[in-house]
Parts: structure tokens; sequence; C-alpha cells
């Protein structure tokens, strides 16, 4: 008997294990309470649906059908914050923040994990509640510009999407809106400004990630945010496999997409667009934060803990960088010895067009553009000393096709080496074609090889160029006269 009872007890205990394992599939509406009615806040079940998907590390799909779900929430100070979102705080148990926003979708050390909206028969879009509260405040009021407030005045409103230590991650057919024209804005959160607080989707060290088919709209922070740990050398990091289709990240506060690190990231039909140009109805005006790009890599290695977020290997193709407040796609502050690098990008057909700053900005080696329409200036390039890693431009079309963009020339970059235009076509209608100095012309040339310049001004402004250190070969010129 005691052996039968032993052996029931076995297979009960394999039968739990293995439901336990089994990928499930659950809804947002009939399994967790969710209305999706646009009037009810359906935050809680979010957070009951990540709690059931935590437990189980994942391995399973969330289906959110058709409907607009209204989410936020925000803890109040010294309120007793959940175990799970003590990270938040740096482990607090009572809230320090004034107002402690809590993410919509977080998800920890989760793998084969899908969060899927509706592909047919309406919309999923999930947006924030008016009125949050975001920034520093005293007595209810912003507090001033360059104070860098404490906790207790600080009021975050928290992301759509965190996740943290997840593989096999799939998010598709959503449409997150921060709903930034809404939100109450205070004072700084950081010296810098509004560095923090509200973005819609935040991949950390997280792997093997899909998105597809999303829009990440109007939040005051990033659309999207990478920050995944590689390792300390270029030889030794390995792809991570984040891939991006068709989605896109517009309106945002900030930056359309913030990558920090990683490697081994593809985006194809994808726009990184209008960020700094939302209108808060409590500020009167966009709410725009340095650096205001539609892509911003940015390394943040920190070798002093140990720390490397390294950037590599990405590959942008068909993907649209217009009209951002800051650059359209920027790639600065390059230092090799802080372990701050990015290498090994490229931009094939993609669309950059800068109407109130740069359109292009790089100081990282490796950076490779292929069949790209340029309108806004180009600045700055690769000036290190590494062969073969030279900024490349390759059958690309400059050109200021509409009144008002930015910048005097085309292409104006004064620090680079090296930088290689070929086959490319320069069309200038109100606009100078170059102004090209290179960092070390007698061994460094700037080499613009079978490129061929149009002057379409109706007069010779366009050709009123500077070139230093630069070797033209294969060289064709156009006249159009009275073109414009």
């Amino acid at each position: 008997m005691s052996r039968a009872i032993a052996l029931l007890c076995c297979l009960l205990f394999a039968v739990a294990s293995w439901s336990q394992d089994a990928f499930v599939v659950k809804n947002i509406k009939s399994d967790f309470g969710a209305l999706g009615d646009g009037r009810s806040n359906d935050h809680q079940a979010f957070s009951d649906a990540c709690r059931f998907f935590n437990e189980r590390k994942g391995n399973g799909r969330l289906i959110i059908p058709a409907g607009t779900y209204l989410v936020g929430r925000q803890m109040d100070y010294g309120a007793l914050v959940p175990l799970s979102y003590r990270f938040l705080c740096d482990d607090a148990y009572q809230n320090p923040y004034y107002k402690l926003g809590i993410p919509v979708i977080y998800l920890s050390g989760c793998s084969n994990i899908e969060i899927v909206g509706a592909d047919t028969g309406g919309r999923t879009i999930i947006r924030f509640a008016d009125s949050l509260l975001l920034g520093s405040f005293e007595r209810g009021k912003p507090m001033p510009e360059g104070v860098v407030p404490p906790a207790g005045k600080v009021a975050l409103i928290g992301d759509a999407v965190y996740m943290e230590r997840c593989s096999g991650v799939r998010i598709r057919h959503l449409e997150l809106d921060g709903n930034l024209p809404a939100h109450i804005i205070g004072g700084p959160v950081t010296a810098d400004g509004l560095q923090a607080g509200q973005s819609g989707i935040a991949l950390v060290d997280v792997t093997g990630a899909d998105l597809e088919f999303l829009e990440v709209s109007r939040f005051a922070v990033d659309g999207l945010q990478v920050r995944n740990t590689t390792a300390a050398t270029m030889e030794q990091v390995q792809s991570q496999n984040i891939n991006l289709v068709q989605c896109d990240f517009l309106y945002n506060g900030r930056q359309g997409f913030s990558w920090t690190g990683g490697a081994g990231l593809t985006a194809r039909e994808c726009s990184f667009s209008k960020t700094g140009r939302a209108i808060n109805r409590s500020l009167g005006k966009p709410l725009s934060t340095a650096p205001g790009a539609g892509l911003d890599i940015e390394p943040e290695s920190d070798p002093h803990i140990g720390a490397y977020r390294l950037v590599k290997d990405a590959e942008f193709s068909n993907c649209r960088f217009e009209d951002n407040a800051g650059v359209g796609m920027i790639a600065d502050l390059y230092d090799a010895r802080e372990y701050r690098a990015a290498q090994d990008v490229r931009f094939n057909n993609c669309i950059f067009r800068g109407t109130t700053f740069w359109s292009i900005w790089v100081t990282h080696p490796g950076f490779r553009f292929s069949g790209c329409r340029i309108a806004g200036a180009v600045v700055h390039s690769y000036s290190g000393n590494m062969k073969g890693m030279e900024t490349t431009f390759t059958k690309c079309h400059f050109e200021d096709d509409k009144p008002g963009l930015y910048g005097e020339y085309l292409v104006e970059i004064a620090d680079g080496k090296r930088t290689t235009f070929d086959s490319c076509v320069f069309t200038a209608r109100r606009k100078k074609f170059y102004y090209l100095v290179s960092s070390d012309p007698k061994n460094a040339k700037f080499l613009l090889r079978n490129c061929t310049f149009i002057n379409a001004s109706g007069s010779a402004r366009a050709k009123e160029c500077i070139a230093e250190g630069v070797e033209f070969s294969g060289r064709r010129d156009i006249d159009r006269p009275g073109a414009r």
C-alpha cells in the first residue's frame, strides 16, 4: 500500500510539474478581468497577468483583444511597495517618491513569452490616463530648472513595458500611447531635466526579442530603450538577436529609440520620428528633452564597476528618421578607453530628414550608409585611426528637397578621417554642396568617388564649397539653370 501511495504521489507531482511547465495561453479580459472600454482603469488586470507569468517564468502567451485599455498607477509617498516592484526604488520597502509609477507590463526572468494584440478586427490600444504627474513638485508647483530634487518631490509615471533578464520574447500588434499631451509636467527629475519617468518599452538584458507591428508614441522619455550588458571587448561581443519589424516610435519626448548597450539588432521598415514634437497642455508647448533624437546610440559602459554595454552589429533597413527636435540619428561620445564604443552599424535605403537640427551625427567607427536619402545637413564622422572603420556613404542621395531644412550645406564635416562618399548624388536647391575638412589631410583624406553634383539652385551659390584634405575621382557636375 505504501508503495502505491508513493507511486501516486510521484505521478501527481509529475502532472503538477508538467502543468507548470506547459505553454499556456491567457486572455487579459477573460482571465484577468480587463474591460478595454477606454473608461475603466485596467492597470490591475495587467499587474495580475504579469504576476501569473512571472511566477511560472514565462512559457506562455498573453492575448490582449481589440479595445482601448486605460492604464496608469502612481503610488503615494510612504506607501508599502510590493516586493516585485522594489527595484523601482532601490529596494526600499516604502515608496520614497512623491509619486511612484508602476509599469503596466513588468516581466523578469521569463523565457518563451508572447504579448499579442489584435491583428485583425480592430486595434489594441494601451493608453495612459489623463493628468498623471511627472517631474518634481514643491507645494503643487514645478520645481525650478537646475535643481536636483530629492526623491520625495519627484513624480514618476512608469513604463508601458519593462522586461529584464528575459529571453525568447515576442510583442506584436499593439499601440502603446503614453498620452504625453495630457500629463501634468513639473520640474526636472535629474540635473539634465526629464531624463526618466515614462518610456514605452524598456528591454534590460533581454535576448531573442521580436517586436513587430507596434506603434509606441507620446511617451515622456523614450519610445524604446535597449540596455543590454555585453562582453568587455568588441571581439568577444555576441549577438543578442533583437529584431524590430514595422514599428513606429513617434512623438516621444527624449528619443524614439535609446540604444545604450547590446549587439545583433535589426530594424526593418520602422520609423523613429517626430521626437520632441508632442505639445503638452500643461506646458503649452512641446515637451522635448535632450538629445531629442530619433535614434540615439550611446553606449553606457562603466569599467569602474565592471559593467560593459558596448553596441555592435546592427542593420536598419527601409527605416525613417524624420522631423525630430534633435538629430535624426546620433552616435556621439566615442571613447574607446572608457569602453564607450559602438561599431558596425549599417543603414540601408533609409530616409533621414533634419528639419530643425542635423540629420546624421556620427563619431563612432564602422558606420555605413547605403542607398539612403538624406535631407538636412550631415555633421561629423569617425576620426579615429582604425582603417576600414571610416564612415562611408554609398549610393546615397543628399538633397535639400524642401525649404527650411537644417544647415548651410548638404554635408558639413570638419573632423573626420578617410570619410568616403562612393557613387553618391548631391542635389542642391537652396544650400551649398559640402563643407569637408579632414582632421588629418596629409595622411587620411576624405574620398569622393564617382559622385554627381547637381546644381538646381539657378545660381552659383551651391558651388561655394570648402574642401580641405579631400580627394575627388570620377566627379560629375550638372547645372540646371533656373530649377527650384
